[in-house]
Formats: C-alpha cells, structure tokens, sequence
C-alpha cells in the first residue's frame, strides 16, 4: 500500500536542502555577471558566435542563461581515448532569448537591464519598432511611430552614461505609446481618430505628455 504524505513533509523537506535566500542571491548574482561578462565578450569582439576547446564552458553558458552546444570533435590519445569535445554558442540564438525576454519584462526589469548595460534604450526602440513593423500589418494598434523615438533613445542612454542613478526615473529611456487624443507638439498627428484632422501637429504637448518627457520617458508613437 502506498503511504501518501501531505505538503507539509514536501515543504519541510524542501527547506532542508541547503538553499536559503542568501545562497539564492548568490546564484542570480553570478547567473547576471555571467551573462554580462559575455555580452561583453561578443560585443566588443564583434563575434558571431563562441566556440572553445572542450566542454568545460558549457556550465558556464547555462549559468549566463546562454544555449550552448557541445559536440566530440576528436579522442585525447595521452588520455587514453577520451573524447575531446567542442562547445559552441550563437550570438542570434543568445539574442533571440533576450527578445523573448524583452517581450515579458516588466518596467523594472527593462531598468535593471539599463543598469547592468545589459540594454539600451536604443536597442528597446528598435525591437519594439521591429515587432511594430511585423505585427501591425494584421493587428492595426498602431497609428503612427514616432520619427524621432530613437533620437529620444540615444538621448536617453546618454543622460544615464552621464547621471547617478539616484537622479533617474523609473520610466527614464522607456518607450511609451499615446492615444491619438493626447496632443504632443513633435512630428505626431494628433487627430483624436478623425480624418478631418490628419496633419494636425500641435505647438504644445499636453500636461501628461510634460510629465513624462520630464521623467524622460520616450514617445514611441500612437496608438489606435
């Protein structure tokens, strides 16, 4: 007969495993400076993809969040017929799990991703821009994008190169969408849905727009 146990004796197990919230802390910490430390790597090298002598890495790339590959390549003959393995990882299938990322990140993880020079706004700009042009077509929520969104991007990144943190935001760098009905005094229609009204370009943005543009948020575009 089978004894069934209640939660209670999973959770206490659980507990004894030696993994506590410092011991967690640790692990995302390293699992951060990993994934940093090769962003960097492929990033300064201009590297299409990492591929090193052995698979030894390959725990390294799983703790950085990165897909790697290790495949044999050869035997050691003055280790007695061990297998000597190749470990790759792509730079496109590393960057496709950072969009995937990007497409569920909160606000405060896009700022945390700032901070640790994992993203920058310009890049932000660009992919929502990418998913814009792919997505629209069929969804039509979007009116128009903002002309000058990615100027307002690399604005953006630069103010962070040059200020504290502290002085920052928490939409600082962050794209944002508006209703057709918010009147913004850039290159934006603001016709409230009417035809009647394409061309309109406001002098003066309205009092949330102020806001925003004072906490340094970006204007993407309109939404439908």
């Amino acid at each position: 007969m089978i004894k069934e146990f209640g939660q209670d004796i999973f959770l206490a197990a659980e507990a004894t495993d030696g993994i506590g919230d410092a011991e967690k802390k640790a692990l995302l910490k390293l699992a951060i400076l990993t994934q940093a430390g090769f962003v960097k790597l492929m990033v300064e090298n201009k590297l299409d993809a990492l591929v090193t002598a052995g698979s030894d890495v390959a725990p390294v790339l799983a703790i950085g969040g990165f897909p790697g590959i290790s495949v044999p390549a050869a035997y050691d003959i003055n280790s007695k017929g061990v297998p000597v393995a190749l470990s790759l990882s792509e730079w496109s299938l590393a960057f496709k799990s950072h969009e995937l990322s990007i497409r569920e990140a909160t606000v405060q993880d896009l700022q945390k991703a700032f901070k640790q020079n994992q993203l920058t706004s310009r890049q932000l700009v660009e992919f929502y821009i990418k998913e814009i042009n792919k997505l629209n077509p069929v969804l039509k929520g979007i009116i128009e994008v903002n002309p000058d969104a990615l100027c307002q991007a690399e604005q953006a990144d630069q103010e962070r190169e040059v200020k504290s943190p502290r002085s920052l935001s928490g939409l600082h760098g962050i794209p944002i969408l508006l209703k057709d009905n918010i009147a913004t005094k850039d290159k934006l229609n603001t016709t409230s849905g009417s035809l009647a009204l394409l061309g309109s370009v406001v002098p003066r943005d309205a009092g949330v727009v102020m806001k925003l543009r004072n906490a340094g948020a970006i204007i993407l575009g309109r939404l439908a």
